[in-house]
């Protein structure tokens, strides 16, 4: 999980064109959730964006698996009016081909879970 503070700060997540999916879980201390996820794959797309607002982030966490079809870039940014309101963000593969190695990340921490569940379930309290 990465903490990401208020006032548009900003963490990116790249993956590889092997990650067919990402799943992405937003959560906060139980203060009010506001943030932007942005979709980057490559230089001749348009980036796609989705606003997430919650009231409070702790009971209401944001959660969704987004397709990554070619090499992609996750952006999370925390819109949030201040710094008095932190969100973090965990953002790892979700479905993989056949051919992905997760050493090959730049993220050392964006592992595989190959466990029958997501890797939030036992997390969110």
């Amino acid at each position: 999980h990465v903490p990401i503070n208020g006032e548009d700060s900003a963490e990116s997540f790249r993956f590889q064109k092997q990650v067919e999916s990402v799943q992405v879980l937003l959560q906060t201390d139980g203060r009010p959730l506001h943030a932007r996820i942005e979709l980057v794959q490559g230089p001749n797309h348009s980036k796609q964006t989705i606003d997430v607002f919650s009231e409070d982030g702790k009971s209401q966490p944001f959660f969704a698996v987004i397709d990554t079809p070619v090499e992609s870039t996750i952006r999370v940014v925390n819109t949030a009016p201040n710094m008095a309101f932190p969100l973090t963000a965990a953002v790892e593969p979700y479905m993989v081909d056949d051919s992905y190695d997760p050493s090959a990340d730049e993220d050392d921490e964006a592992d595989l879970d190959t466990s029958e569940h997501f890797f939030f379930v036992n997390n969110l309290n």
